[in-house]
């Protein structure tokens, strides 16, 4: 009987241990499943923090992606990962494609611990940035776009391969079909307007559809009325602190050094912050290699006055702070004659239908307007080969605008909204 008795002893002995044994086991299981999701977690999470860094990085105009597959570049976190979160430091980024919009990845690794050990989780993602946009209209107004009697929006390519499509007016040209307008407020055509484009209908900031007064007669090359959503007003930031704010150019300018204005008998005139001339003056703004940048407050070419836009050795761009540019008969010569080498910067803010940049009677000008809150007028066979883009933009009595393709890659605009699109567990 107690033989008996002591194989029942260790027998259940035996059975109590195991059950200890096994009960540790699940323990440890459950512990490192925990742990490894733990990880997982993390690394996820590194994925995302990335992201937003390089986002913010973007936005504040650091270069922080790679140009080519063939060099990755490293990129360290600005700040250390949030509390709880391990997932290093930073991660090497590779570019993968660029064909359409550029693809990029990256690999994190995120790490946890128990008694046990640590443990470690590796999650390769891909993400895209969008292709750079441009200032795609040769006229956009955000309150109204007018093309009245025989007014003309035509587009060419002064960068074509192709000598046809380079010079308007010339034997055999043929133009681009790019010279689109549009508006968030209104689209306007007139019975004998022609259009080598679209003529787009945005929305304003409400969301309510442009005003479709696109005459049924108008001669439009491509869609009519089309509506396209909101355009964005003011894509290049005339009010950021920027490149493009006349206010960046307070004191840092060229005025000085690069501008010259004499009278019509030949004598210098005072060099200031604004232009105002008589019959005869001539103003000369020289560019300079990487472009030369003229401060103003206003500019007033009265007839028979001439501005004259030397691009010989480099770009020309005028900033005007809070003040108007009026072109009445007098002329702008621009020496390069590409729309590419000029550009007229405004912040000023219309508040009614007054025009703020005026080209009229035989006025012309090579190059870009961009005042995206005041009103521009082109009238009495003023002549603007480039693209106007304005709060109100406003083409009349054979008025002609010949938008440039060129402009497209000189105003491309990053996009910083980076998307992921793929990602992978390795372990």
């Amino acid at each position: 009987m107690m033989v008996v008795v002591l194989m029942v002893m260790a027998v259940l002995s035996i059975m109590g241990l195991y059950a200890v044994s096994l009960s540790t086991t699940e323990q440890q299981i459950s512990t490192h499943l925990h742990t490894q999701k733990q990880a997982f977690y993390n690394a996820d999470a590194g994925i995302r923090f990335t992201v937003a860094c390089l986002k913010k990085a973007l936005e504040a105009e650091n270069d922080v992606l790679p140009h080519d597959a063939s060099t990755p570049v490293s990129y360290c976190f600005p700040s250390p990962p949030p509390d709880d979160f391990a997932f290093g430091t930073g991660t090497r980024i590779r570019l993968i494609d660029r064909a359409g919009p550029e693809i990029y990845e990256f690999s994190i690794t995120g790490t946890a611990g128990n008694a046990l050990g640590v443990i470690k989780s590796e999650i390769t993602a891909r993400f895209i940035r969008p292709k750079p946009k441009s200032l795609g209209y040769a006229a956009f107004g955000d309150a109204l776009v007018a093309i009245k009697n025989r007014g003309h929006v035509q587009s060419y390519d002064s960068e074509s391969a192709d000598p046809i499509h380079r010079k308007p007016g010339a034997a055999g040209f043929e133009p681009t079909h790019a010279a689109h307008i549009g508006s968030n407020g209104n689209t306007t055509t007139k019975k004998n307007a022609h259009i080598d484009g679209n003529a787009d209908l945005g929305e304003n900031s409400l969301g309510d559809p442009a005003v479709d007064n696109i005459h049924k007669k108008t001669d439009i090359y491509g869609s009519r009325g089309k509506a396209v959503g909101r355009i964005d007003p003011d894509p290049l930031g005339i009010d950021a602190g920027g490149t493009y704010d006349p206010t960046t150019y307070t004191g840092a300018n060229d005025n000085a050094t690069h501008m010259t204005h004499v009278d019509g008998k030949g004598a210098p005139r005072p060099v200031g912050t604004s232009i105002s001339t008589d019959n005869g003056d001539s103003i000369t703004l020289e560019g300079k290699p990487g472009g030369s940048n003229f401060y103003f407050t206003s500019v007033e070419l009265n007839p028979g006055a001439e501005l004259r836009i030397d691009t010989t050795e480099g770009p020309v761009n005028i900033f005007i702070d809070g003040g108007g540019f009026d072109a009445k008969s007098g002329s702008i010569a621009n020496t390069g004659k590409k729309a590419a080498d000029f550009a007229i910067y405004a912040n000023y803010e219309s508040t009614d239908g007054r025009p703020a940049i005026e080209f009229h009677h035989d006025a012309d000008l090579r190059g870009t307007v961009y005042a995206p809150k005041a009103n521009i007028l082109v009238n009495n066979s003023g002549c603007v080969y480039g693209l106007l883009w304005g709060r109100r933009v406003d083409i009349r009595n054979s008025g002609d605008l010949y938008y440039d393709q060129a402009l497209a890659g000189k105003y491309a605009i990053a996009s910083n909204d980076l998307a992921l699109i793929a990602w992978e567990q390795k372990n």
